[in-house]
């Protein structure tokens, strides 16, 4: 995986940033005076809004492993800009998330056929939501359609890969035994992995990525790849900024 071309870079931006942003939804869930409304749903919002400010930036640093690049911190500057489109896309990821909590314990039979089908819609037809957004600076609605477009035919495969990340990663925290500061050190190196994971997954559709077979990896339904002068075309910036230095030296 292209994670370990670059493991520092990957382990502080997409693990030790994330893992610091998070630590004030962790401070506010356990204080007594909030902890009764950490599963309300005005309370979750708020925190998909925090989180939406900083997951613009980790995508495009994911982005720019998957190919290879050495992402910096000026990433996480630059995704802010696209927080008004990531935010509803995130928000509406929460919905199938607050079914699926509300309705285990009172009906698992209700969650069972409701939730958990939705949180699999959401998550695999909707694999590319945030990095077109990044990526391509398409709107959050367009986004998720360009999105569905792409893994028909393929939610399988996808669901498949990313079970495998979960499972790895699942596997990884038991080693933490239940102590919280091992448990965040094993997330600095799982919370890296899937991101990327995630965006190799993004460039397998979009970015025109070819198996030994030479077809395209997960996908055929979109159109003809772009170049590398033009993908993407002004979001995450990594294919001009590349050809500028390559041109510099």
């Amino acid at each position: 995986m292209a994670l370990w071309r670059h493991p520092v870079r990957a382990v502080v931006i997409l693990g030790a940033v994330p893992t610091l942003w998070g630590l004030p939804e962790t401070l506010l869930e356990n204080h007594p005076a909030v902890a009764p409304l950490g599963s309300a749903l005005v309370f979750r919002a708020a925190v998909v809004a925090w989180n939406s400010l900083l997951w613009g930036g980790t995508t495009i640093a994911s982005i720019e492993l998957a190919v290879g690049g050495k992402p910096t911190m000026g990433a996480l500057v630059r995704g802010i800009r696209y927080w008004p489109a990531i935010f509803p896309a995130l928000l509406v990821q929460l919905v199938p998330l607050q079914l699926l909590a509300r309705t285990t314990d009172a009906s698992p039979a209700l969650a069972l056929a409701l939730g958990i089908p939705a949180l699999l819609v959401v998550l695999i037809r909707g694999v590319a939501w945030t990095p077109l957004i990044v990526d391509r600076r398409l709107g959050w609605i367009q986004a998720f359609g360009a999105s569905w477009k792409a893994t028909r035919g393929s939610g399988l495969r996808i669901c498949g890969f990313l079970t495998l990340l979960s499972a790895l990663a699942i596997a990884a925290g038991s080693l933490a035994f239940g102590r919280p500061l091992a448990a965040h050190a094993v997330g600095l190196v799982t919370g890296p992995a899937f991101s990327v994971g995630v965006a190799e997954v993004y460039l397998a559709l979009f970015a025109g990525r070819a198996n030994e077979s030479g077809e395209l990896a997960l996908s055929e339904t979109m159109t003809p790849a772009p170049s590398a002068e033009e993908l993407p075309t002004h979001g995450s910036g990594w294919t001009r900024e590349a050809n500028a230095d390559s041109r510099r030296h």
